[in-house]
């Protein structure tokens, strides 16, 4: 192995990676530039506007459907995560925040990735000390994040492409 692109992946780091291995390539290959959001919006609080785009190289329509998988992903993965702790089942509960965990990197929802780390760790380790409070925080976390995606999808700062 010669490099690799560790997860979440961003666009300008995979093409890095490549033109560095694969010189010939790089020099034929456009680098597509995402649509810019304005830093310092309301939504940098929860979840990284610019990021999300740029993961999708500009694609509003297909962040527009990250965001709805999300929202499912999130309504489903949460009443696991809860029962999860409350059986004390380490592995479901390390299993169910993994995953909602990764679809929130796509946002780089940095507190709510956080909240889900923490869940993850004490499933992993086999640590129920405080899991109702760790869990409750997620949820907070996770709503909040939920509240601002809907929000930023409705008011139209993704237009159609």
């Amino acid at each position: 192995m010669d490099a690799y692109v560790s997860k979440p992946l961003r666009v300008d780091e995979l093409f890095e990676v490549i033109a560095r291995l694969v010189p010939s390539v790089a020099a034929s290959t456009p680098i597509i530039a995402p649509n810019p959001i304005a830093t310092g919006s309301r939504f940098e609080a929860v979840f990284d506007p610019a990021w999300a785009l740029a993961r999708v190289e500009g694609d509003s329509a297909l962040l527009r459907k990250m965001i709805d998988l999300f929202h499912a992903q999130a309504q489903k993965l949460l009443p696991e995560i809860r029962n999860a702790g409350e059986r004390c089942d380490g592995q479901a509960l390390e299993r169910f925040t993994h995953k909602l965990k990764g679809s929130m990197g796509s946002f780089a929802a940095r507190r709510a990735s956080e909240a889900a780390l923490r869940l993850e760790i004490m499933g992993r380790n086999g640590e129920f000390v405080q899991t109702e409070e760790r869990i409750s925080e997620l949820e907070h976390e996770v709503a909040r994040l939920r509240e601002s995606l809907a929000i930023f999808r409705e008011e139209g700062v993704l237009c159609a492409s």
